[in-house]
């Protein structure tokens, strides 16, 4: 089930892509890895013309230690951060 924000924010004209896992806490140990596979995904896909320096990470909730540890191995990719703690 996609949070409420994700709606918000792509009613403002962003792609919003939420990894979804069965179980909230399954397999959060891969969360960096799908996420850079739909990263390269999109950026590959010319139909969706991804501004790559317009890139945002979100996470929520358990994902925000992965998303840190994204940050702090690679942070080139990614203009910012949405992290929401709940």
């Amino acid at each position: 089930m996609a949070p409420i924000c994700a709606q918000t924010i792509a009613n403002c004209g962003a792609y919003v892509v939420i990894i979804d896992r069965g179980i909230w806490l399954n397999e959060i140990d891969t969360w960096s890895a799908e996420v850079m596979l739909v990263y390269h995904h999109l950026l590959e896909d010319k139909s969706m013309s991804i501004d790559s320096g317009r890139v945002y990470l979100f996470a929520r909730s358990g994902e925000n230690g992965a998303l840190s540890g994204m940050l702090a191995t690679n942070s080139a990719p990614w203009r910012g951060m949405i992290a929401l703690i709940h």
